[in-house]
């Protein structure tokens, strides 16, 4: 006797309206900024410290309410171009990173603050790895950008990621990237970069102590070799524009 398989269809499209849903309920995940979370998982509940945004004081600062406390909180890993430096006064760019942090963190927003390693800088402020939803949000900085990798040990948890989705915004020539490429200015990132109107290969490193301190150092020098870049120059006048100064007997 002959069969006939009358569920066979139905039961492959079933299948298939099954696999469209679930990868657009993955992709819904995303809150909207367009940040790159895939490898950047966020952590368990526990681990988080719920807070409210009380208002943005620049692309990386913004002020919270923690445990009915208010707290200034100074983003991890990330640096977006000033917009109230008392000496830099308004870079390009900084309007761009603070209006896309204003209005990615509202006042009275939810966030969740994961912690790293040490909990507070030298000015007191708390410091966080933001995240809205499933989102990183210092990483939609960088990817969006709107800012450079800050690496202060002994917060390092998403170094790599960080310098990866900064070296994406570079290549894409996006936000500040675009204007550096335009202007022939230097980056920052792992390798020595060309920079300034020479075309040099930059070989001074600048580094950022455990004080926050910004230091460079020039090849040849006692801690040359041992020293983590975070940024190349290829004059110390080039350092010292950019907030550097030498070594302590230097």
């Amino acid at each position: 006797m002959r069969m006939v398989h009358r569920h066979r269809w139905p039961s492959l499209f079933v299948v298939w309206i099954g696999l469209v849903l679930v990868i657009t309920g993955c992709a819904s995940l995303d809150p909207g900024t367009g940040a790159v979370t895939d490898g950047i998982d966020r952590p368990p509940e526990e681990e988080l410290i719920k807070a409210k945004v009380v208002r943005v004081i620049d692309g990386d600062t913004i002020v919270a309410r923690v445990k009915e406390k208010e707290e200034r909180i100074r983003f991890i890993g990330v640096d977006t171009p000033e917009t109230v430096h008392p000496e830099k006064g308004e870079e390009p760019f900084g309007k761009e990173a603070s209006d896309f942090t204003k209005t990615h963190l509202p006042a009275g927003g939810t966030i969740f603050l994961e912690m790293d390693a040490e909990e507070r800088d030298h000015y007191g402020r708390l410091l966080a790895y933001i995240w809205v939803e499933e989102e990183l949000f210092n990483a939609s900085l960088l990817q969006e950008g709107l800012a450079t990798t800050l690496t202060i040990p002994p917060n390092v948890k998403y170094r790599d990621e960080f310098r990866a989705l900064e070296q994406e915004s570079r290549e894409k020539e996006v936000g500040l990237w675009g204007e550096e490429e335009a202007s022939g200015g230097q980056g920052s990132g792992n390798d020595p970069a060309v920079t300034g109107t020479g075309g040099c290969e930059g070989q001074i490193k600048g580094n950022v102590n455990r004080k926050g301190e910004k230091i460079y150092h020039v090849p040849g020098g006692p801690n040359y070799e041992q020293v983590k870049e975070e940024e190349w120059f290829c004059t110390e006048e080039e350092a010292k524009s950019a907030g550097y100064r030498s070594p302590r007997g230097q």
